[in-house]
C-alpha cells in the first residue's frame, strides 16, 4: 500500500459516528466493488446519470486506480469490531487538460450513509487536497433534483454557471474556496 497521505484523518459524523478519510488506493478495488454493488438503483443513477447495473472491467480500473494528481479520489471508511475497513463514500476530482485549474467532480454515498454528513465531511477534505495542488474550480454533471450534491458543493465553494443538459442533468462551475486553516 502507498505511504499515508499527511491529509488523511478520522473525523466524527454529526450523530458521533466515527470515519477515516483517505486517499483511495488501488487495493481498495474489491472494496470498491462490493460498495458499487451494494449502491441501490437510484443511487447509481444519481452517481453516473444511468442506472448500469455493473461496471465493466475498464471502468474499474479507470475509477480505482488514480495518480493523486491529475485523478484525486478519496474514501470515507469506518472499521467494523473486527478492525476491518468498509467504505462509506468515495469522492474524485479529474483535472481537465485544457485548463489544469479546473476538475470535474463527482460523489457517491453507500445508500446506508446517505444523509448523516459523511458526504460533506468528504467533499470539504477532497476540496482542501485539491486546492493544495492549483484546483480552483470544479465542474459537476449531477441530476437538477440532486439537492444532497449541490448541498456538498455549497460548503467549499460557491456557484458560478449553470447549464441544463439533458435528461433532467445540469452541468455546474463551482469556484472553491480557500480552505480554512486548521485550528
Amino acid at each position: 500500500m502507498p505511504s499515508p497521505s499527511p491529509y488523511a484523518t478520522d473525523a466524527r459524523l454529526r450523530d458521533g459516528t466515527l470515519v477515516h478519510l483517505r486517499p483511495l488506493y488501488a487495493e481498495d478495488e474489491a472494496e470498491f466493488l462490493r460498495g458499487f454493488a451494494a449502491l441501490s438503483r437510484e443511487s447509481r443513477y444519481r452517481r453516473f446519470l444511468d442506472s448500469m447495473p455493473k461496471l465493466s472491467p475498464e471502468q474499474v480500473t479507470y475509477l480505482t486506480h488514480v495518480d493523486g494528481k491529475e485523478h484525486v479520489a478519496w474514501v470515507a471508511g469506518f472499521y467494523d469490531e473486527s478492525g476491518v475497513e468498509h467504505g462509506a463514500a468515495v469522492a474524485r476530482s479529474i483535472r481537465e487538460h485544457e485548463d489544469p485549474t479546473i476538475a470535474e467532480f463527482a460523489i457517491a454515498v453507500a445508500d446506508a450513509w446517505q444523509g448523516r454528513g459523511v458526504g460533506k465531511l468528504l467533499t470539504e477534505k477532497l476540496a482542501q487536497v485539491v486546492w493544495q495542488d492549483g484546483v480552483r474550480k470544479w465542474r459537476a454533471t449531477m441530476l437538477a433534483d440532486n439537492v444532497p450534491v449541490q448541498h456538498c458543493l455549497a460548503s467549499v465553494a460557491h456557484e458560478e454557471t449553470r447549464h441544463v443538459e439533458d435528461r433532467g442533468a445540469i452541468e455546474v462551475v463551482y469556484r472553491l474556496h480557500a480552505p480554512r486553516p486548521a485550528p
